[in-house]
């Protein structure tokens, strides 16, 4: 598996001159890997903020990778709900809302002004930050 490394300098130069979190999916598991603060790794279904490894339930997993796959776009908690559905939601939309407080709390360096899962009063959630897909070419 190698990387194409045009597309981590290009994550390195955003970084340099943009405050917004990256987060990079990719295959990769070195340290070097990690380019902002925040790194999934889907093949093995991991999450690392600033080098240590974030442990997240399924639902919490599948909530965040839903905002950062479609990081313009604002779910409902319905959408949500019907997009991750899972064995731990009990069929209320405030459900959603408990998930993200847990997921805010393992992910965001400051909960109350959360970078990376933010809330769209009215109507749902959106990903806040910027996303640096890295592909492996074989």
């Amino acid at each position: 598996m190698v990387l194409v490394v045009d597309d981590e300098a290009k994550c390195r130069k955003v970084r340099e001159s943009s405050g917004l979190p990256i987060i990079m999916m990719t295959a990769k598991s070195d340290e070097e890997s990690i380019v902002g603060g925040l790194q999934v790794d889907r093949a093995n279904r991991r999450v690392v903020k600033n080098g240590s490894a974030v442990r997240l339930t399924p639902s919490k997993y599948k909530i965040l990778l839903l905002l950062m796959c479609s990081p313009q776009k604002t779910f409902s908690r319905n959408g949500i709900i019907f997009s991750v559905k899972t064995d731990e939601y009990d069929g209320f939309d405030r459900t959603v809302d408990s998930h993200i407080k847990n997921l805010r709390q393992k992910i965001e360096d400051d909960i109350k002004s959360p970078r990376y899962v933010v809330t769209v009063h009215g109507f749902g959630y959106r990903y806040g930050g910027s996303v640096c897909i890295m592909y492996d070419r074989h």
